[in-house]
């Protein structure tokens, strides 16, 4: 899986990374809203993993994007009330501190809902 990682502090953003390398994901990374906007429009991605408070923008913001543009998006925030008024359809979450295994399966139930919904516009699947 192709993922873009977001996330301004660079310990966190290390660890990330680290956690998606070890079982095969290629990751890419930003440190801000406008990074991460030049990465989404100059690559592929499966889905992205974004902070929720980023500098220069939302992580909201940036996940609706993703999603417009077929991409998967997971926020990830350590403040579990911010996330209370933001919960969408489509967009995973994931609150700070969380484990490699609910990383694991938020970018793979985030990936797979981008793909599904890449096949239902384009009129794709068995027919």
């Amino acid at each position: 899986m192709r993922v873009l990682v977001v996330e301004d502090d660079a310990a966190v953003r290390e660890t990330l990374c680290d956690l998606l390398v070890a079982p095969g994901h290629v990751t890419g990374v930003a440190v801000d809203h406008a990074s991460a906007l030049l990465l989404l429009d100059e690559a592929e991605w499966d889905v992205v993993l974004a902070d929720l408070m980023l500098p220069g923008g939302s992580g909201l913001d940036l996940a609706e994007r993703a999603l417009a543009a077929g991409v998967g998006a997971v926020l990830c925030t350590g403040h579990p009330q911010q996330m209370d008024h933001i919960l969408q359809p489509g967009i995973g979450h994931l609150i700070k501190p969380f484990s490699a295994g609910q990383l694991e399966a938020a970018l793979t139930q985030a990936g797979a809902a981008a793909a599904s919904a890449r096949v239902s516009v384009s009129g794709g699947g068995v027919g």
